[in-house]
């Protein structure tokens, strides 16, 4: 009896030892616990001070098709998204004459053959009196001239006709009922339809886009900066373009323009900006114009510069400061500080690379 009893008193102050033990251990863990949630230290990194532009993807070559003629969609050979070729047929044309111009036409044909009539019996006149030795041989050769100069008016006066009533002349294998793509690249938009009325392109109108043809080989990045980081940004450096449509992939780019001229946009100055997107051939179905980007470029960068999380830093007036941990002693430090990159911002002056800088002083002072 007396034997188990004692059994159990050791075992009790086995219990007794092992939780006091696990007691301590676990008030240490946690006293380390606090002490590290109170403070950090400085950390050496390079920081990057970078601009962000919004903008758009286009392609480097757009052409607006228009028609020197007027008149009605007669056909379209061609759908949004096909390649096509300089040269090739995009759409035909009806003309719808224009009752005045046919008028000017007949009147410009009736003054043309008149005039060629005159010529003419001039010239048979002339032929018979230089015969009979009556005039010199140069009054005649003069005479031959004047006849076929008055057949040439006529007979661009009847090429004047067919153009303004049919919309057309075969002259020199010259069809201009149909429009042709003047460049090689993708149909990017087709605005008008089969039956379509349009307006013919002149020094007072600017026509009717029947299409707009895009050269897809060349990819470039349209923009705007403030005026405040233009001196940050010259030709030939190199951007970052982050594109939505493509899972925010990002593609190296290359300034190539920098308007001189800056426009007011809600009382800010900006300017205009391109950049050409430096990708491979392969890479270029990717694009489509009209993708909406951004462009990343650095404004300042500073390599080992010993830097904090901007949160833990305090401002009073124009004094930035933080407070360190001096042994038992909580000092407060004026700091210089440098560039930021939205999360760490460089210390110029102030902290060491071993320095504790406190957290808990940070959250009371809230």
């Amino acid at each position: 009896m007396k034997l188990n009893k004692k059994k159990y008193w050791i075992a009790g102050i086995v219990l007794i030892l092992v939780c006091v033990g696990a007691y301590l251990k676990f008030a240490n863990s946690d006293g380390e616990k606090d002490e590290k949630d109170l403070y950090i230290q400085p950390s050496i990194r390079t920081i990057e001070n970078k601009q962000i532009l919004s903008g758009k993807l286009v392609s480097s070559k757009e052409v607006n098709l228009k028609s020197e003629l007027g008149g009605v969609i007669e056909a379209i050979y061609v759908n949004v998204g096909d390649e096509v070729k300089k040269g090739q047929a995009i759409a035909k044309l009806r003309t719808l004459p224009d009752p005045k111009m046919s008028q000017e036409a007949e009147r410009q044909i009736s003054v043309a053959h008149t005039n060629l009539e005159r010529v003419r019996a001039n010239y048979e006149r002339n032929k018979t009196l230089y015969e009979k030795d009556v005039i010199a041989k140069q009054d005649l050769e003069v005479s031959v001239q004047e006849y076929k100069l008055a057949e040439t008016d006529l007979r661009n006066a009847n090429e004047n006709k067919k153009i303004v009533t049919q919309g057309f002349s075969r002259k020199n294998g010259f069809v201009s009922d149909v429009v042709c793509s003047t460049t090689d690249g993708i149909v990017l938009d087709i605005p008008v339809k089969t039956g379509t009325t349009i307006m013919n392109r002149n020094n007072f109108n600017e026509g009717t886009t029947i299409a707009t043809i895009a050269d897809m080989n060349q990819i470039l990045f349209k923009g705007q900066i403030n005026e405040r980081d233009l001196s940050k940004l010259d030709l030939g450096k190199k951007m970052l373009i982050r594109v939505n449509a493509l899972r925010n992939q990002t593609f190296e780019s290359e300034v190539v323009k920098i308007s001189p001229k800056g426009v007011d946009v809600g009382g800010i100055t900006r300017f205009d900006i391109e950049a050409k997107l430096l990708v491979s051939a392969v890479d270029l179905y990717k694009f489509k114009s009209g993708f909406t980007a951004s462009a990343e470029f650095v404004v300042d960068r500073v390599s080992n510069a010993i830097s904090i999380e901007e949160k833990y830093i305090r401002y009073k007036e124009d004094t930035s400061y933080v407070y360190i941990k001096n042994g038992e002693v909580k000092k407060r430090i004026i700091l210089e500080t440098g560039i930021s990159d939205g999360q760490y911002i460089e210390i110029i002056k102030g902290l060491r690379k071993n320095d504790k800088v406190m957290k808990e002083e940070m959250e009371n002072e809230k």
